[in-house]
């Protein structure tokens, strides 16, 4: 896709951004990851910023020449969904993302390290992607991301043997029971703190798999209904 229209005047960049959509909503409509090539200017930073795409600096080119750069941007709705992106915008709201596995597991490790703290994590891309958008507060955000993330904890602690246990078991007592340091922790478990961490570690990987796939369960869902 390539953007060259220029916005006019003192326009909303979410009503610049619903003309986007409308305009090619057959494409929108197909999900998965999108790149955008647009001259590099303020309007039109914000309308695609407005629309959830974010800029890719490697991504920069000069097609006429070094007083007019081309950048590059990307929408990936593959683990969002297109009804769900589509309503954020129509809601006014940032449109929820979802970046690369190594970025959802740093975000996952920062949700449990906040895991008390309503407005931090109402505010983490984590709680936008996960939390119904039309939650007003952010003790609900807040709630919303601590639902899933011990509804997921304990279907591993009560269902058929898991090798997931021991791992969750380590992220539930560190983060969502605040047990106590850490040597006091790896000993509720029996364990060492080098066989602990490797835990935490290996727990922070697997729940981010889980979410992964919650996601993806639900952007197909909702996309399909």
């Amino acid at each position: 896709m390539h953007v060259d229209r220029q916005p006019e005047g003192d326009v909303l960049p979410e009503a610049v951004a619903a003309a986007l959509i409308r305009d090619h909503f057959g494409l929108f409509a197909l999900g998965g990851v999108y790149l955008v090539m647009a001259l590099n200017s303020m309007p039109r930073r914000l309308l695609l910023e407005a629309c959830g795409f974010e800029r890719v600096p490697e991504a920069r080119t000069w097609v006429y020449g070094p007083e007019d750069p081309f950048d590059g941007y990307v929408l990936d709705l593959t683990y969002i969904g297109v009804e769900r992106w589509f309503e954020a915008i129509v809601r006014g709201q940032r449109p929820p993302k979802v970046r690369n596995r190594s970025e959802l597991e740093r975000e996952l490790e920062d949700a449990l390290q906040h895991w008390r703290d309503d407005a931090w994590l109402a505010e983490s891309n984590l709680a936008r992607a996960v939390a119904p958008l039309d939650l007003e507060t952010a003790g609900e955000r807040a709630e919303a991301l601590r639902e899933l993330v011990t509804g997921i904890l304990a279907s591993a602690a009560s269902g058929v043997p898991s090798a997931r246990k021991e791992s969750y078991r380590a992220l539930e007592l560190r983060f969502i029971r605040q047990t106590g340091s850490d040597e006091r922790t790896a000993g509720v478990m029996s364990i060492s703190r080098a066989t602990f961490y490797r835990l935490l570690k290996r727990g922070i990987e697997e729940l981010a798999d889980d979410v992964q796939r919650y996601l993806l369960d639900r952007a197909k869902e909702t996309d399909n209904h």
